[in-house]
């Protein structure tokens, strides 16, 4: 909740046409895949688990509120239409798997090919984000020398905000908060910026997706530089 805030105010006064962006980047939920990619680096799984569910419930209230508050003065935004936007989202699966799923064939498939579903449903998400925005990004070829190192620096500052806060002497600790921090829902921020917010904010949440699957290999890198 503190680093959205930090990080909109650091964005007004050096890149204030794109602190709303980054205000909704930063407040977004540890994303689905923070459990399987802390596992990757020897961090505390049950730890990144236990932050992507209740980073995704806080997520109804933290994004609404935020941007009532930061940004009334600068944007328009529906924050009631985007409040039951975020329930919707957030609160249908959960809904579905007790009520249905949980004692229906579909739980057994759906256990044995959430990866598969997961990919497929992530690639599907951004394809029909990035060709609703095609005609914008074609236009303003030259938005990833601008876009790329702004987030670049703001993924970065999150998994270094992860990793030194709250302090841990538990390494596996550690690693699964800056993961958590790091590697969230883009693509949940990015499918908003679409439908609450002005079109210039959404094609600069569409080149998050570089710098997402960029900063993991990077934390990596930092992990195997500092093995203790």
């Amino acid at each position: 909740v503190i680093l959205p805030i930090l990080l909109c105010a650091v964005a007004k006064m050096l890149v204030p046409a794109y602190a709303e962006g980054i205000l909704l980047v930063a407040l977004m939920p540890a994303g689905a895949a923070a459990a399987s990619l802390t596992a990757m680096v020897n961090g505390n799984v049950a730890s990144a688990l236990g932050y992507t569910i209740l980073s995704s419930f806080l997520v109804t209230l933290t994004v609404p509120l935020a941007f009532h508050f930061l940004t009334a003065s600068s944007l328009h935004v529906d924050v009631w239409a985007m409040f039951y936007t975020l329930c919707g989202i957030i609160f249908t699966p959960v809904l579905l798997f007790f009520s249905v799923l949980r004692t229906h064939k579909l739980h057994t498939w759906f256990q044995s090919n959430a990866a598969f579903c997961s990919t497929v449903s992530l690639f599907l998400l951004t394809a029909v984000s990035c060709g609703k925005q095609s005609a914008a990004i074609l236009s303003h070829p030259e938005a990833v020398l601008i876009f790329v190192p702004i987030w670049l620096t703001v993924f970065v500052v999150m998994y270094a905000f992860g990793w030194f806060f709250p302090a841990t002497p538990s390494r596996p600790i550690r690693i699964a908060q800056a993961v958590s921090s790091g590697a969230m829902n883009n693509t949940l921020g990015l499918g908003l910026a679409i439908l609450y917010l002005p079109p210039e904010i959404a094609v600069m949440l569409v080149f998050t997706i570089i710098c997402w699957v960029t900063t993991f290999p990077l934390f990596k890198w930092f992990l195997g530089k500092n093995p203790v």
